[in-house]
């Protein structure tokens, strides 16, 4: 899908190098919200762990407690470089993305995710297979 900012007959020509160079607003003008200010996921993510736990029937509370945990611990960051995520409470993981390096970005839904307005974000970069993003 081409960006606003690469149709000519939408931006002046002086308009396009900053357009360009700051991704988050783009983003923000796109989808009418500031990135900047999300940094817990919707509550609607911890109801799809319950429903992911309820169906492994006998190993829910082992799985909705490794679920909970990474809600609870679960944060994003998104700047004018790139985007953070982390999560863990024992052994605590953080990946940073610079906007640089994203090459592309899958978003996968299921019927349920759809139903509950989540969907699995895979970010390709030119050195890993994919960072796992929900949101």
């Amino acid at each position: 899908m081409a960006h606003d900012y690469l149709r000519p007959e939408l931006v002046s020509a002086t308009d396009i190098p900053a357009a360009m160079n700051d991704p988050v607003d783009v983003a923000a003008k796109d989808a009418g919200i500031d990135p900047r200010t999300i940094t817990r996921p919707h509550d609607s993510l911890l109801n799809y762990y319950l429903l992911v736990s309820m169906a492994t029937l006998l190993a829910f509370p082992v799985v909705f407690v490794r679920l909970f945990i990474r809600f609870r611990t679960l944060r994003y960051r998104f700047d004018d470089e790139g985007v953070a995520m982390s999560w863990g409470l024992l052994f605590q993981k953080e990946v940073y993305l610079t906007y640089r390096r994203i090459q592309d970005i899958h978003v996968t839904r299921n019927i349920v995710e759809r139903w509950m307005g989540l969907a699995k974000m895979p970010i390709q970069t030119a050195s890993s297979a994919g960072l796992p993003c929900t949101s």
